[in-house]
Protein backbone atom coordinates (compact mmCIF):
# COMPACT_ATOMS: atom_id res chain seq x y z
CA UNK A 1 0.00 0.00 0.00
CA UNK A 2 1.06 3.53 -0.66
CA UNK A 3 1.37 5.88 2.29
CA UNK A 4 -1.22 8.68 2.24
CA UNK A 5 1.37 11.46 2.54
CA UNK A 6 3.25 10.99 -0.73
CA UNK A 7 4.90 14.14 -2.01
CA UNK A 8 5.08 13.58 -5.78
CA UNK A 9 7.24 16.61 -6.41
CA UNK A 10 9.87 15.37 -3.97
CA UNK A 11 9.73 11.85 -5.43
CA UNK A 12 10.20 13.16 -8.98
CA UNK A 13 13.16 15.18 -7.82
CA UNK A 14 14.73 12.16 -6.13
CA UNK A 15 14.29 9.85 -9.12
CA UNK A 16 15.78 12.07 -11.87
CA UNK A 17 19.42 11.17 -11.09
CA UNK A 18 18.56 7.48 -11.25
CA UNK A 19 16.74 7.88 -14.57
CA UNK A 20 19.70 9.82 -16.03
CA UNK A 21 22.06 7.11 -14.81
CA UNK A 22 20.00 4.40 -16.51
CA UNK A 23 19.88 6.40 -19.74
CA UNK A 24 23.64 6.97 -19.59
CA UNK A 25 24.27 3.24 -19.06
CA UNK A 26 22.06 2.36 -22.04
CA UNK A 27 23.83 4.96 -24.21
CA UNK A 28 27.26 3.58 -23.23
CA UNK A 29 26.11 0.04 -23.99
CA UNK A 30 24.78 1.08 -27.41
CA UNK A 31 27.99 2.95 -28.24
CA UNK A 32 30.05 -0.06 -27.19
CA UNK A 33 27.95 -2.38 -29.34
CA UNK A 34 28.26 -0.05 -32.33
CA UNK A 35 32.03 0.14 -31.82
CA UNK A 36 32.40 -3.64 -31.65
CA UNK A 37 30.14 -4.32 -34.61
CA UNK A 38 31.43 -1.37 -36.61
CA UNK A 39 35.08 -2.36 -36.30
CA UNK A 40 34.54 -6.08 -36.81
CA UNK A 41 36.12 -7.48 -39.95
CA UNK A 42 33.10 -8.70 -41.89
CA UNK A 43 34.66 -8.55 -45.35
CA UNK A 44 35.25 -12.21 -46.18
CA UNK A 45 36.16 -11.82 -49.85
CA UNK A 46 39.57 -13.33 -50.61
CA UNK A 47 42.29 -11.03 -51.83
CA UNK A 48 45.03 -12.08 -54.28
CA UNK A 49 47.54 -12.27 -51.42
CA UNK A 50 45.31 -14.75 -49.55
CA UNK A 51 45.31 -17.37 -52.32
CA UNK A 52 47.27 -20.53 -51.52
CA UNK A 53 50.51 -20.92 -53.40
CA UNK A 54 50.91 -23.72 -55.93
CA UNK A 55 53.19 -26.39 -54.47
CA UNK A 56 53.74 -28.62 -57.54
Amino acid sequence: MTPPDVNLRKQKQRHWPVIWGILAAVAIAVLGWVAVVGFADTDRTPTPGDAPADTY
